[in-house]
């Protein structure tokens, strides 16, 4: 199944760890490229992540991007949400990741920030329920109060 899920749908393929390698070196390559010394790279995250709690997610997203330390690439944002999850406000998140688009290119860009977000847990040994469970409370997250943002 894996292999016709794969050729169908490449991006929808199990991530491998050369991908995942290569996202991380990439994002590497982009920060050493960016010009900033070393000290000036925390002081940034901290700027982003006070920007995140007073004005939200998507302008500190924006500062980072506009900073160099991170690309608009849905995998890379992604990524970024996953590893400072524990930083990030659950609701603030939960609010990002149901966050829709305007027209088809929009709502794919913001479809796949849900799926490789989504793709990084791992539900391996679960049972549907504790599955459910485990993506609701563990995930970082959680579901905005809207309805329509919920379907997202």
């Amino acid at each position: 199944i894996e292999k016709r899920k794969a050729s169908l749908h490449p991006a929808v393929s199990a991530p491998s760890e050369e991908t995942s390698q290569s996202a991380a070196s990439s994002l590497e390559l982009k920060q050493s490229r960016s010009g900033e010394s070393k000290s000036q790279k925390p002081e940034s995250l901290e700027t982003a992540f006070e920007l995140i709690s007073r004005k939200g997610l998507k302008k500190g997203i924006d500062y980072l991007i506009a900073k160099n330390l991170l690309t608009r690439s849905p995998k890379h944002v992604s990524s970024f949400l996953r590893v400072h999850q524990s930083s990030i406000d659950p609701v603030i998140l939960g609010e990002y990741l149901g966050e829709g688009g305007i027209d088809g290119i929009d709502k794919d860009y913001w479809n796949l920030i849900r799926f490789y977000y989504v793709r990084a847990v791992s539900f391996v040994g679960m049972n549907i329920e504790r599955a459910l469970r485990h993506f609701l409370s563990n995930c970082g997250f959680r579901l905005p109060g809207e309805a329509q943002r919920i379907d997202r």
